[in-house]
């Protein structure tokens, strides 16, 4: 998963939902994108 300026915990979050969760690569990065959109705020 590339990061885009997001911080190790966030991915490591993403990482969570893509390995334990089971969620798909497409959801992943929309996360991805949420967070970083949250975090510009």
């Amino acid at each position: 998963m590339p990061s885009n300026k997001t911080c190790p915990l966030v991915e490591q979050y993403l990482g969570y939902l893509a390995v334990i969760k089971g969620r798909s690569e497409n959801t992943v990065n929309e996360y991805r994108t949420d967070l970083l959109m949250f975090s510009a705020l």
